[in-house]
């Protein structure tokens, strides 16, 4: 309830900010965002990563941060800044739950990591090809399946490299909308996101079936 509050005063904040202040509307002139992103190309990229690593950390919704990269760096380069933040995002909320949000994390999320833990068993216990598998088929809030991988035997590393190739469609229809409904419009686009995720769905499938053969055992 605390954590709703929060957020419905965060928004009326950046709503007043963005609709009601000069510097609101500096920010929605998209030349001169532009301006202020290519005079900075070290700040601009950290600034955009840093924002989705704490938005991560803190559970809060990831997806207003993808429209802002698409607004701001465009869309090759928007999906590339929030995806490596998505990355580092899910890295360190890993090592946080194994650290000091373990125990209480379990109980209140109990539910969702059963789901986790099914697909687990399935996929053989591979660890980036569940977190790929999670990331494809959003089981679970994507802040939330961080501190959930946490709780597994999924290394750092497998849901740095599993969240880098499986939130790839999902970042990028967002970036998109960020970048300008004609990017959404452009069937290239949809072929493009469709292809990636059918491709990443592939050693998802040939996994879930081996490990479907190895438990039934040699056929008699």
């Amino acid at each position: 309830m605390l954590l709703l509050f929060g957020l419905l005063l965060l928004g009326a904040f950046a709503y007043h900010v963005l609709f009601r202040t000069p510097l609101g509307h500096q920010i929605r002139q998209r030349d001169a965002v532009h301006a202020w992103v290519a005079r900075h190309r070290v700040l601009a990229p950290l600034a955009l990563v840093g924002v989705y690593v704490a938005a991560s950390i803190l559970l809060l919704p990831v997806w207003w941060v993808q429209v802002l990269g698409g607004y701001c760096f465009g869309l090759f380069m928007g999906i590339i800044w929030c995806d490596l933040g998505a990355m580092i995002g899910a890295m360190l909320s890993v090592r946080l739950s194994r650290w000091l949000v373990g125990e209480w994390f379990r109980e209140r999320y109990e539910s969702r990591m059963e789901r986790i833990r099914r697909i687990d068993e399935k996929l053989g216990n591979n660890g980036i090809l569940v977190v790929l598998a999670v990331r494809l088929s959003h089981v679970a809030p994507f802040g939330i399946s961080n501190y959930l991988f946490g709780l597994t035997r999924i290394t750092i590393f497998d849901a740095g490299l599993g969240t880098l190739a499986g939130n790839l469609p999902a970042v990028a229809i967002y970036v998109a909308g960020g970048v300008g409904p004609h990017v959404l419009r452009d069937w290239r686009f949809w072929a493009a996101v469709i292809g990636t995720n059918l491709l990443l769905l592939v050693p998802i499938a040939y996994r879930y079936r081996q490990h479907r053969r190895e438990s039934d055992g040699p056929s008699k």
